[in-house]
């Protein structure tokens, strides 16, 4: 291909990404849940997974584990936002894999200077 042909192809695919109006935009949440970000709850209605999410996107993790404990404590809420709590609070919880290597770490650097310094 010659730098004139990339070029044209650049343009043309800059079009077309333009005109598509069900294009998802740069702001756009891309996944489904299991994987990457969470599902959107905003289907919900909910005052509680609406601020839970809020939290979750802008990154504030002390205030989603809040929130969620607060909403996990309360037992008249439906099952639907005991779900959303219990999720995002899995979501920010703390990795057991990173604890087990945090651990083996530790230990393997015990015994490099148990070995090696003393």
């Amino acid at each position: 291909m010659t730098d004139d042909e990339i070029e044209n192809q650049a343009e043309s695919s800059d079009e077309n990404e333009s005109d598509d109006p069900s294009a998802p935009g740069p702001d756009a949440v891309v996944g489904d849940g299991e994987e990457g970000l969470p599902k959107q709850h905003h289907e919900n209605g909910s005052e509680e997974s609406r601020a839970l999410e809020a939290a979750f996107q802008v990154g504030n993790f002390g205030e989603v584990r809040r929130l969620s404990d607060e909403l996990l404590s309360r037992p008249d809420l439906p099952a639907e936002i005991i779900e959303i709590a219990k999720d995002y609070r899995r979501r920010v919880g703390v990795d057991p894999v990173q604890l087990l290597i945090l651990a083996g770490s530790l230990i393997f650097f015990a015994v490099v200077v148990y070995i090696y310094v003393l």
